[in-house]
């Protein structure tokens, strides 16, 4: 679907709603997760300065009848000292549209940006 953005002026921004239809694909199983994605100017018709920067990807949205539970932000202190206990935040989202049971968030401390989930049996639950 387009939506006409009409001119835009140095610096301005503007908003366009838009409305679609979930279609998913042949193969669609009943639930699954897909970027959203928007591009501007896809035919290059203006001439711009940069033509790589016109597509933007949100993060995951789920499709379907069951839960997608999604961790969308983590907040902590800037820095610790070795030992020292402290407080955070894990902001969790059900993206989908089906309800969820109840499940429990944890927190790890890592080397590297990313997270790989341990195989095997889910660790015991905090009572």
């Amino acid at each position: 679907m387009l939506s006409p953005v009409g001119p835009v002026y140095a610096g301005q921004c503007v908003t366009r709603s838009l409305s679609i239809y979930v279609t998913p694909p042949a193969n669609f199983k009943g639930n699954n997760t897909y970027y959203l994605g928007a591009s501007v100017d896809t035919s290059q018709a203006v001439q711009e300065s940069n033509e790589s920067n016109n597509g933007f990807v949100r993060g995951l949205m789920g499709v379907g009848n069951r839960p997608d539970l999604v961790v969308t932000r983590v907040d902590a202190p800037a820095s610790l000292a070795p030992g020292q206990s402290f407080s955070a935040t894990a902001t969790v989202c059900n993206t989908s549209t089906g309800p969820s049971s109840n499940a429990a968030v944890q927190l790890y401390l890592s080397t590297v940006n990313g997270l790989t989930l341990p195989s095997g049996p889910p660790p015991p639950r905090s009572r």
